[in-house]
Formats: C-alpha cells, sequence, structure tokens
C-alpha cells in the first residue's frame, strides 16, 4: 500500500511540473492587434513591450512582431521572461524614443533569467541597464544596439551576476549627455562585489571604449570585433582593478587599439 501511495504522489509530482511548463504563455505585441489583455494571441496583441512585459508570469514569452516601437519612458523587465524579436534580422523589430532621448534607459533589467533576442534599439542613454535588482543568468543575443548616448549595455552596482552577451552589434555611441567621450562605451562593468560575465561573439564599432571594466571579476571576453575604437587598450578596452579576464581570439581596428 505504501509504495502504492508513493507512486500515486510522485506521479502527481511529475504532472504538476509538467502543467507548469504547458502553461508558460505567449503574449504578442504587434501595432496591428486589437491591444486587449492578455495578449495572447496574434490578433489580441498588445501596441507596447510594456504592457505585454506586464501581463506576463515567470517563464512567459514576449513575442514581438517586425515593426518600429517608440517609447516615451524606459521599457522596466521586472519579470523572469523571453522577449524575443528577430533574430535573423533584428533590424526589422525597431525599439526607440520619440523624440530621440539621451537621458534615460531603453530596457532596464531587474529580474533574472531574462533574455532579449532580435531587437534592435535606438537612442537612449544605455541600450540596456542592469543598474538594480541583482538578476542573475540574463542573456543578450542577436541584437543590434545603436546611437545610445552614453554605453551599449551598462552593469552597475545592483547588475547581479552571471549574465551573457553574445551575436550582438553595439555601434554609434555618443554624444553623451554630459558631454565626455570617455563615457561612450560599448559595456560598462562597474560593480564592487564579485561578477561573472560572458561576451563572446559581438561587434563594437565607432565608440570611445569597447570595454571598459572596474572590480575584481572574473569576464570570458571571446570571439568581439572591435572597431573604430578611439581609446587605446587591449584591444580598445580599459580594465582597471584586479580583474580575471580571459580575453582571446578578439581583433580591433581604430584609433588607439
Amino acid at each position: 500500500m505504501k509504495s502504492k501511495k508513493f507512486f500515486i504522489l510522485t506521479l502527481m509530482a511529475i504532472m504538476v511540473l509538467a502543467a507548469g511548463n504547458v502553461l508558460a504563455d505567449t503574449h504578442y505585441v504587434d501595432p496591428m492587434g486589437s491591444n486587449t489583455p492578455p495578449y495572447t494571441t496574434p490578433a489580441t496583441a498588445a501596441w507596447s513591450i510594456q504592457d505585454a512585459i506586464n501581463a506576463a508570469t515567470t517563464s512567459d514569452i514576449v513575442d514581438v512582431a517586425d515593426a518600429s516601437y517608440t517609447i516615451t519612458t524606459t521599457i522596466n523587465v521586472d519579470e523572469e521572461v523571453t522577449i524575443t524579436g528577430d533574430t535573423g534580422s533584428p533590424a526589422n523589430v525597431i525599439v526607440q524614443y520619440s523624440p530621440a532621448d539621451i537621458t534615460q534607459p531603453i530596457f532596464e533589467i531587474q529580474a533574472s533569467n531574462v533574455i532579449i533576442e532580435g531587437i534592435k534599439t535606438i537612442s537612449g542613454r544605455y541600450a540596456i541597464a542592469f543598474t538594480a535588482g541583482n538578476p542573475t543568468g540574463c542573456t543578450i543575443s542577436h541584437c543590434i544596439l545603436d546611437q545610445p548616448g552614453r554605453r551599449g549595455i551598462n552593469f552597475w552596482s545592483g547588475c547581479g551576476t552571471g549574465h551573457t552577451v553574445e551575436y550582438t552589434t553595439i555601434s554609434n555611441i555618443g554624444p553623451s549627455a554630459d558631454a565626455d567621450p570617455g563615457n561612450e562605451v560599448g559595456i560598462m562593468i562597474y560593480k564592487s562585489g564579485a561578477l561573472t560575465l560572458t561576451i563572446q561573439h559581438n561587434i563594437f564599432t565607432n565608440m570611445y571604449r569597447g570595454i571598459w571594466l572596474f572590480g575584481g571579476h572574473t569576464i570570458l571576453i571571446d570571439d568581439n570585433t572591435f572597431t573604430s575604437i578611439k581609446d587605446q587598450g587591449n584591444p580598445g578596452n580599459h580594465f582597471n582593478g584586479a580583474p580575471a579576464i580571459d580575453l582571446h581570439n578578439s581583433a580591433a581596428t581604430g584609433t588607439g587599439n
């Protein structure tokens, strides 16, 4: 009898776990949708990415259709979601401030295990900011981060750890709002605590510094290309503190490289 009861309880647990996976929803974003919550069909798609995120719960997908999306304030990603655009042609999914704004980030990530893929951002103080909430395990992949005023991706105090930036182009940074070209950086890492980060298979072009790192972190920098980088470095980067860096297979051209 005990073994039968154990079997039934085990089967129930498996069914609950399976149901949890099935219940993960997709929330659609498309200017052609009807903007009807919770946006779970293409026909009822949200008009804004923020509305779809607000309707999502843990592990849900926010599916963003090919279009241009204008924002007036930062998109706050405070739920564990995957935001997916067009990974084959990210330039088909544009997110930008209107009017142009270089004082606010476009995306602010505060939840763990967030994925942003297949999106092109234009302008913003930072394209993507990790500055609060101490999230872990986030991935930025197959994106284009173009014309941010200050930094492509900003990892600051509260940024968490275990993140990956891959297959992404960061380009044309500046002029920054504070008119300091030294702040025009592809990826900035400034955190007092330990941080692990993977930066691989990316393109950095037309900025003052490719990667600027402060502190004793563990960073893998692999197979990146740096072009038109104005600052001196290795290659085109600036490292402060005592970081553990695995830097290889990265090529650079331009002034100071």
